[in-house]
């Protein structure tokens, strides 16, 4: 080979190699346009790495960095859930699949804890009977901690799943159950892109709306310590969880999630035993809200006690209901300091008007109450005021018999049986936090306390049957609004009258507690036949006729306000209020969209 042609070579070997180099620093530009990528890598962000691609733009000769996150939501879609079985301990895992292979995006995956959702969501079949403070997918230092939370999610609902009775029954929708009342807590996997993430964040985001995140936080057992969006001021904390408010310019509010097990309580007495309820109507009890039960006809969906003035929405409470306009012209005149009656009365609007809280299929009692907890005292929360009424039925009974209607009699028989019956405890008497026991303990977390919350279920429903077929349709609201009248003035009487001038003759099961509330209970069935007689003005007046028939006679009034009694105390004997900081919330943030950024 010639000289000039070994040159030749060699000058085209340089050029290749130029070439090479050119073209490696192109790609090496092309692809560090990517930004992002490495941010989205196992080490931070799990299993959800998978997501991760880079997107070709070929007139701007550049990559994009796309990946996927969850926010964090609810959904009532049980549909969605896996149908494992809420008591059974050993389940068969299913064949382990792909993450996300089954599901599309934006598509809500239920976060429950099973098996198939934690494959689903963090590509692991561990959780189901996982300690909350075991290692999962989002330990690593450099994680970010929206894995951790929703890790914990499951924890969560694994540990309640676990603790079920066998007998309890699946998960599903039952005949004449609407699927809506669940409010299970679910994720969608949302498509981002990191173009247009601000320069201060280092890693991917999650999100949740405002309303959302609360609900689910509170689920957890976390309270509020701060929660000023106008001055950019969140906090929450509680069990080893903490919420708390990062600045990333850029961005509206970003809540960073910290977990740590040793904050956790001791298992002995570690909330996770219990659960709230999830649903709809326990969500809005955490806002303020007084759900309404459709089942009794009253024209109100919910009474809005959230307000930023609670008086006040006392007052729209009272006033929607049609009290006496008298009694409500002194809650006017009492506003800035209102009498403690106004409070107690008003607390028994709740058991009266709200539907059945705990639902079929699930253990779960425990609730917020929408006011705060030093205000849920009442006659009907307090054993002492039941146990009045049962004595009072008794004696009327065995002095009158020739007057008791079925109503009265099966009413009585209900409250002897929660009194008397053995296999549970006879709980119902037994006096415990100022007198008010709850019934459930913790949870219905075995056969003989989920039999009891059927009882009350189903007595619930006949108490509602009862009111639906005697009274004309639309009326119920006036029987309570009567009742609340007469019940203020009845524990203004009580508190007023002097100790030595209470009547005696109390049932020994009261405990010798002569108070108010025993003299109230009393005043409450003294004045049953003034309540009957205003009941019948009522219908009249909203039938402008006197038609007879349409006007229910005395007794069965009567009976309806036994069983609107009824009514109420079955309510509060199948729940457990829960006290928590921060709670209830403001009403104006229930179903909040604001968007929440969660690091």
């Amino acid at each position: 080979m010639s000289v000039s042609n070994n040159v030749a070579v060699v000058a085209l070997l340089v050029s290749l190699v130029a070439l090479i180099i050119s073209l490696a620093q192109l790609l090496q530009q092309i692809f560090g346009t990517a930004v992002g990528y490495r941010q989205c890598n196992p080490s931070v962000i799990g299993p959800w790495s998978k997501t991760r691609r880079r997107v070709f733009h070929l007139w701007e000769l550049r990559l994009e960095t796309l990946f996927q996150t969850p926010e964090f939501t609810l959904t009532s879609n049980i549909a969605s859930s896996s149908s494992e079985k809420l008591g059974d301990k050993k389940p068969d895992l299913p064949q382990r699949r792909p993450f996300f292979r089954e599901t599309k995006q934006e598509e809500l995956i239920v976060v429950d804890g099973t098996s198939t959702s934690m494959q689903l969501t963090l590509a692991s079949n561990q959780g189901r009977n996982d300690d909350s403070g075991r290692a999962g997918p989002g330990s690593q230092p450099q994680a970010v901690g929206w894995l951790s939370f929703l890790q914990q999610i499951h924890n969560h609902e694994a540990l309640y799943r676990f603790l079920q009775p066998n007998s309890a029954p699946p998960l599903a929708s039952h005949p004449g159950k609407p699927q809506h009342a669940f409010q299970l807590p679910a994720i969608k996997k949302i498509q981002r892109s990191w173009d247009f993430m601000p320069t201060d964040a280092l890693r991917p985001l999650a999100s949740a709306h405002l309303g959302d995140l609360l609900i689910l936080t509170y689920r957890m057992f976390l309270g509020w310590y701060d929660l000023q969006l106008g001055k950019r001021s969140l906090r929450a904390e509680g069990h080893g969880h903490s919420l708390t408010q990062i600045e990333i310019r850029g961005l509206g509010i970003v809540l960073e999630y910290r977990f740590a097990a040793s904050g956790m309580s001791k298992p002995a007495d570690r909330p996770f035993s219990g659960h709230f309820v999830p649903s709809q109507e326990a969500d809005m009890m955490a806002f303020g809200l007084i759900p309404v039960s459709k089942e009794m006809g009253m024209s109100q969906e919910y009474f809005d006690l959230g307000k930023e003035d609670y008086n006040l929405g006392l007052l729209d409470m009272l006033g929607a209901l049609h009290v006496d306009g008298a009694l409500l012209d002194e809650f006017r005149s009492q506003l800035r300091k209102p009498l403690d009656e106004f409070f107690d009365v008003a607390n028994e609007t709740l058991p009266m008007v709200a539907p059945f809280i705990p639902l079929e299929g699930l253990g779960a009692v425990r609730v917020i109450p929408p006011f705060s907890p030093k205000r849920a005292q009442s006659l009907i929360r307090w054993r002492e005021g039941r146990l009045v009424l049962l004595h009072r039925l008794r004696s009327h009974i065995e002095t009158d018999p020739d007057r008791v209607t079925p109503q009265t009699k099966h009413v009585y028989d209900v409250l002897q049986t929660l009194n008397t019956d053995r296999s549970w405890g006879r709980r119902f008497a037994r006096p415990r936090d100022y007198g008010y026991d709850p019934v459930l303990g913790l949870n219905a977390d075995n056969d003989a306390k989920c039999e009891l919350l059927q009882y009350l279920r189903d007595e619930f429903s006949n108490a509602n049957q009862f009111l639906r077929n005697h009274l004309p349709e639309g009326s119920y609201a006036d029987l309570v609004a009567l009742h609340l009248a007469m019940a203020f003035r009845a524990q203004r009487k009580a508190k007023d009258t002097k100790a030595e001038q209470r009547r005696v003759g109390t049932p020994d099961a009261v405990g010798g507690v002569i108070s108010w509330m025993t003299e109230s209970a009393h005043l409450y069935v003294d004045n049953l036949e003034s309540i009957c007689q205003d009941m019948q003005k009522r219908c009249a007046d909203n039938l402008k006729s006197a038609e007879v028939p349409l006007i229910p006679a005395l007794p069965i009034i009567a009976d309806a306000w036994w069983s609107m009694m009824l009514r109420a105390i079955l309510w509060q004997l199948s729940v457990i209020f829960e006290d928590l900081p921060g709670l209830p919330y403001r009403s104006n943030l229930y179903g909040d969209t604001t968007q929440i950024w969660i690091s």
